[in-house]
C-alpha cells in the first residue's frame, strides 16, 4: 500500500488495511510504501498499520506523477525523474520482500 506519512492518510489506511486482512488473510503479503516526507518515522507507521513493514519510500514527484494520472506529455529527462527512479527502487524492495518473505503477513486488528 502507497501512502503518505501523515496522520490522515494513517488514519485512512487502517480500515482498508483491516479490509484486506478480513478477505484475504494470509493468502497475500502485504508491506506498505511512503510517499513523500511527513511527521512520522517508517517505524511509527508500522506500529500503527498492524505492524506491517515498511519496504521503501518514494519521492514526492507532481510533475512526473501527471504524466501517469493526468496523461501529461512526458518530458526527455522522464526516465530519470526521482518518481521513476523511485519506482525503480520499490520494485527491487518488493521482489525482494517476496523472496525473502517465509510467510505471507497477516494482516492482525487489534
Amino acid at each position: 500500500m502507497l501512502l503518505r506519512p501523515s496522520l490522515r492518510q494513517v488514519a485512512d489506511a487502517r480500515p482498508r488495511l483491516d479490509a484486506v486482512g478480513r478477505y484475504v488473510g494470509a493468502k497475500v503479503p502485504v508491506a506498505l510504501c511512503l510517499v513523500g516526507e511527513g511527521d512520522y518515522t517508517p517505524k511509527e507507521i508500522s506500529d500503527a498499520l498492524f505492524g506491517l513493514p515498511v519496504i521503501a519510500g518514494i519521492p514526492h514527484d507532481p510533475r512526473s506523477a501527471a504524466v501517469f494520472s493526468d496523461g501529461k506529455r512526458a518530458r526527455r529527462s522522464f526516465r530519470r525523474a526521482p518518481l521513476m527512479r523511485g519506482a525503480s527502487f520499490l520494485a527491487g524492495a518488493m521482489r525482494q520482500y517476496l523472496a525473502t518473505s517465509q510467510e505471507p503477513t497477516e494482516v492482525v486488528t487489534r
